[in-house]
């Protein structure tokens, strides 16, 4: 009789770490990553017209996508995300010929992989964005 007790106790304690094992490798860290707080402040930043602090952090957003993506394409998607707001803040500062070079060196990336990050429409926004900053610079 004790000795299945220890047995049937024995068991319950295997069960019970082996579930609480299973469910720290299953379950997801749902912490968030540094660069959900970049983001936050970039648009701070923006918000608040203080283009060289949103660049930074715009900055240190493109330097942890690779960490933070899934694939290769989602990487490339955010990484040109970062270089068209940053072109977009230099625009907003007057400097058009930084603009026009970050909006270009964001559409270098493959389209497919803008869209995947920014949506369907994303590649044509920074294409519809850089028109407009051609034409200011050339008036």
């Amino acid at each position: 009789m004790k000795k299945s007790r220890i047995i049937l106790v024995a068991t319950c304690i295997l069960a019970l770490l082996s579930i609480i094992i299973t469910q720290h490798f299953l379950t997801p860290n749902v912490q968030p990553h540094a660069s959900v707080e970049y983001y936050k402040i970039a648009e701070q930043h923006e918000q608040d017209k203080q283009w060289r602090k949103a660049r930074s952090a715009w900055l240190r957003v493109k330097a942890e996508a690779d960490s933070i993506s899934q694939n290769t394409s989602e990487a490339n998607g955010r990484q040109a995300y970062c270089d068209y707001r940053i072109a977009m803040t230099y625009h907003n500062e007057g400097n058009n010929e930084l603009a026009i070079a970050n909006l270009k060196l964001a559409l270098a990336t493959p389209a497919s992989d803008i869209n995947q990050f920014m949506g369907r429409n994303g590649t044509t926004e920074m294409q519809n964005d850089l028109m407009e900053v051609v034409n200011v610079s050339h008036k």
